[in-house]
C-alpha cells in the first residue's frame, strides 16, 4: 500500500500582516552548518511573544497565561548563521479561549518562506493552568492579524487583497 504525502508550497511574504526581524547567531548552527530545527520553534515563540507583548496584552506576573498545546513546522530551505530572517505572523483561528498562530519564516529578503509553522495557543488561569475565556483587549489585538482561510493559490478565483493579506475567493468573503 502506497501512501502519498501532498508536501505544502511556501507561502509568501505577502500573507502575513505582521513581521519581525531576528539576526541569526552563530551559536543557531549545528554540525551540519545550518540552523537547527529546535531554533525554529524559538523563533515562533518570540515572534508570537513579541506581539503581544509590544500590544499589552500579555504580562509576566499577572494576568492570564497562554500555553502551547500544539505546534508543527516544515522546512523549504536552509537558513544559516549570518543570515537574518523574517518571521511573518498571522492567527488563522480565533476561538473562545484558544488561538493558531501561523509563522512564516523568510531568509534574508526572500520572498518564499524558508520554513512555515504554527503555534496554537489556549488563555489559561495563571494559577490553575485552567483555560479560560480570552480577555477582550487580547482578542482585539489578535484579530488584527486575522486572516481568511484560502484556497490553494491555483483554485483562487476573483483575487481580492486586503492590505498584506490575500483573503482568497471574493465571491465568498465578505467585504
Amino acid at each position: 500500500m502506497s501512501t502519498s504525502l501532498r508536501k505544502p508550497k511556501p507561502e509568501t511574504r505577502d500573507r502575513y500582516p505582521h513581521f519581525l526581524t531576528i539576526t541569526t547567531r552563530w551559536m543557531d548552527n549545528d554540525v551540519y552548518r545550518h540552523v537547527n530545527n529546535v531554533v525554529y520553534y524559538s523563533w515562533f515563540d518570540t515572534a508570537v511573544n513579541e506581539y503581544m507583548l509590544r500590544e499589552g496584552v500579555l504580562s509576566m506576573d499577572e494576568g492570564p497565561v497562554c500555553l502551547v498545546i500544539e505546534t508543527g513546522c516544515q522546512y523549504f530551505r536552509a537558513i544559516s548563521f549570518p543570515d537574518t530572517i523574517d518571521c511573518g505572523l498571522r492567527v488563522a483561528h480565533l476561538g473562545t479561549s484558544s488561538v493558531r498562530f501561523e509563522i512564516g519564516i523568510f531568509r534574508n529578503d526572500e520572498p518564499a518562506a524558508a520554513a512555515q509553522g504554527h503555534f496554537i495557543h489556549v488563555c489559561c488561569d495563571r494559577a490553575t493552568h485552567r483555560p479560560i475565556a480570552m480577555p477582550e483587549d487580547m482578542r482585539r489585538a489578535l484579530e488584527k492579524l486575522r486572516v481568511m482561510p484560502v484556497k490553494p493559490r491555483d483554485k483562487l478565483t476573483n483575487l481580492v487583497k486586503r492590505p498584506g493579506v490575500i483573503v482568497g475567493d471574493a465571491g465568498r468573503v465578505p467585504q
